[in-house]
């Protein structure tokens, strides 16, 4: 690979002129990435292929260097074709935008594919898993979920616990295979038993629901709890360990203290998710604080409108629920669920 040390590296200069007076150590660490970037890229140019990754990081961070896509991709696939399994992997999730927002050209996704098998035929759990996702959602190459099963597969073959839930969640949602909660609790077990957050919060919702286990809030409260708590947390987790202590249909396990906790946990996480708000209200409500559950239900429902992941039959009946509940708060009543003879 040919390139130039002049490369667009920013100026010291107008650095230290940027960052004004009194910010050295600002200063400093602007000096350290741009040597930085010069050190890494005069390696790479010798054809070290952990340097060629440094300096595509450089261009995807902006570190040292301008942030430049084109720079990095081209420097990803230097090591990539010289053989890093961590540039092709790489490689292939800037291409694509990896597991957290897919988007990329048709032929961008048709490359990664190639780059994300290569990494996964040599043991890398996560390329396996990131192309099971790019055949399983329709903004990549999905939906596809006979590929993306059997990538999935793969992917938890070489013990990547988020590839373990995503087969269970084929399962649970019968995608692409015959529906069965038993086949997946199973993945969900061996999961959540690596630690995975997604896998504990799923557990959660099968105990709350009675689905393939006895329904146990007590289990449910558990499993959302080490979801919740976990060094990577599942706030969709927190969300539902808030609802289950602000509405549970059995009585000695409400605590509203601890539903505001976990209730604000997720809130702070995602403001402007409606069901999220919504639950603190009923948080509130449970503590007894009426005027916080009002503003709250009705901050929710003029979210409801924005949340893009509910239909338009689904957003009315949200809608009636939470006017339902913002009643109650109006008249200093906690809402609670149902108990199953009370259906």
């Amino acid at each position: 690979m040919r390139s130039s040390l002049s490369l667009p590296l920013l100026s010291l200069a107008a650095g230290a002129l940027l960052l004004g007076g009194g910010c050295s150590k600002l200063t400093q660490n602007l000096e350290d990435d741009v040597l930085a970037a010069q050190r890494h890229l005069r390696e790479a140019e010798k054809g070290d292929l952990e340097s060629m990754v440094e300096v595509a990081w450089h261009y995807v961070l902006g570190t040292g260097v301008e942030p430049d896509r084109e720079e990095a991709l081209k420097w990803f696939r230097a090591a990539a074709e010289g053989g890093s399994l961590t540039a092709q992997r790489e490689l292939a999730d800037l291409l694509t935008g990896g597991e957290d927002e897919i988007s990329g050209s048709r032929e961008e996704m048709l490359e990664a594919v190639k780059w994300y098998r290569l990494a996964a035929t040599q043991g890398d759990g996560i390329a396996a898993f990131n192309l099971a996702l790019l055949y399983e959602d329709e903004r990549g190459l999905g939906p596809d979920y006979d590929k993306a099963m059997e990538w999935y597969r793969k992917s938890a073959e070489r013990g990547d616990e988020g590839g373990m839930h995503s087969v269970g969640l084929l399962y649970e949602e019968g995608a692409g295979v015959e529906q069965s909660d038993e086949i997946a609790l199973e993945w969900f077990q061996k999961s959540a038993d690596e630690g995975y957050a997604d896998a504990q919060f799923s557990l959660g919702l099968m105990s709350e629901e009675g689905r393939a286990v006895a329904q146990s809030f007590t289990d449910a409260i558990d499993w959302y709890r080490k979801a919740a708590e976990n060094a990577s947390p599942s706030y969709d987790a927190c969300n539902h360990l808030a609802w289950v202590y602000a509405t549970c249909a059995e009585e000695k396990l409400r605590d509203g203290r601890k539903a505001v906790r976990y209730a604000l946990r997720a809130v702070s996480e995602e403001p402007d998710n409606p069901a999220y708000v919504d639950t603190l209200a009923a948080a509130y409500a449970r503590s007894g604080w009426f005027e916080d559950a009002v503003d709250a239900q009705r901050k929710a429902i003029a979210l409801l409108p924005g949340d893009e992941d509910l239909d338009e039959e689904e957003r009315a009946e949200s809608l009636a629920e939470m006017e339902a509940r913002l009643e109650l708060y109006l008249d200093e009543k906690a809402y609670a669920e149902a108990s199953a003879g009370e259906e």
